[in-house]
């Protein structure tokens, strides 16, 4: 049987490739961290554990990378845990330092394929006006234009697996996805399912924006894809599925909840007043700006398409949360 290794394999992502991959009869070894590896039910579908820590720049990554075929990089460091003035220096140790490391050792060891889940804030953080469809979306063609300490460390770890596969054997798939949902979510979705749940009327109903987004199933199903099709070699995809306005995406969510979504006009002007008002404006900046992605070269290269729905994937998560909660 074919051996993947997925790093971060406990986190949101991990946990649902893992089973996926589990189904499809792969052998999942699953890599975490030392203070995490309890965190993954006795009865996980993986193969076997093993700890490893990406902070660490003289890590020898042998028993992670014995027999596999295949890594899956998810793991990364998203937030600071403490808070410095050298920001992007934290991020660089883990994210790209980390990163280069394992792909190093990776195709030492003959690792035929390494799949990169980057992000799409590494093209930047919102889509402009004369880009507010898919058809104008972020494309794989644009510059990248990061914008903070995560993106810049992301975008910085996609050249080094790219130096690092340039001279070997190894093969390379970078994915840039938008936010990602599903049963589990954690952060800004979580909290507007708790709010939509709670039925509190919301000055929302005034934003036309479009925002691509992607339920998790239909990402682990994509690096499935950026695995084994032979045109996914070294390339680099934005994934997404759907594109969806902030009311719309709020009144789908309400009608799988079994509601009626409480949304009331508002001039932006004002919400943007209220949000410099109240210290949330990269709030209501998340809330109003558009970011769509064209992710047209995915489907065609690799004849992939989504194969859950949006609906689908909203029922999906409310019923985790219904459940949850």
């Amino acid at each position: 049987m074919t051996r993947v290794l997925v790093t971060g394999a406990n986190g949101f992502v991990g946990q649902s490739l893992s089973r996926l991959l589990h189904r499809e009869g792969f052998q999942v070894r699953a890599a975490i961290r030392q203070q995490s590896i309890y965190s993954l039910p006795e009865d996980f579908p993986v193969t076997d554990r093993v700890t490893f820590d990406l902070d660490r720049q003289d890590n020898d990554y042998n028993h992670l990378l014995d027999g596999v075929e295949f890594v899956v990089h998810l793991a990364a460091r998203v937030h600071r845990v403490n808070k410095s003035r050298d920001d992007l220096a934290v991020y660089r140790r883990t994210n790209v330092s980390g990163t280069r490391l394992l792909a190093e050792q990776a195709a030492r060891r003959g690792v035929k394929r390494f799949i990169f889940l980057s992000t799409i804030k590494v093209n930047g953080e919102y889509t402009t006006a004369e880009k507010h469809s898919r058809q104008y979306g972020f494309a794989e063609s644009d510059l990248a234009n990061p914008q903070d300490s995560y993106s810049i460390s992301k975008f910085e770890a996609e050249r080094a697996i790219y130096k690092v596969c340039e001279s070997s054997t190894m093969k390379s798939v970078i994915l840039r996805p938008p936010l990602v949902y599903g049963p589990g979510v954690k952060a800004n979705f979580l909290q507007l399912l708790k709010v939509v749940a709670r039925g509190y009327p919301l000055p929302l109903a005034s934003i036309k924006n479009l925002r691509s987004i992607l339920f998790i199933e239909n990402l682990c199903n994509a690096i499935l894809a950026c695995m084994l099709h032979p045109d996914a070699a070294n390339q680099i995809f934005l994934i997404s599925d759907y594109d969806v306005s902030i009311p719309e995406l709020i009144r789908k969510i309400a009608s799988a909840m079994g509601r009626k979504a409480f949304l009331i006009p508002l001039p932006i002007s004002l919400l943007k007043v209220m949000a410099v008002l109240t210290g949330k404006i990269r709030s209501i900046e998340r809330l109003t700006q558009s970011l769509v992605i064209d992710n047209s070269k995915i489907k065609k290269n690799l004849k992939w398409s989504p194969p859950y729905s949006l609906d689908e994937g909203l029922a999906s998560t409310v019923e985790w949360y219904m459940l949850h909660s």
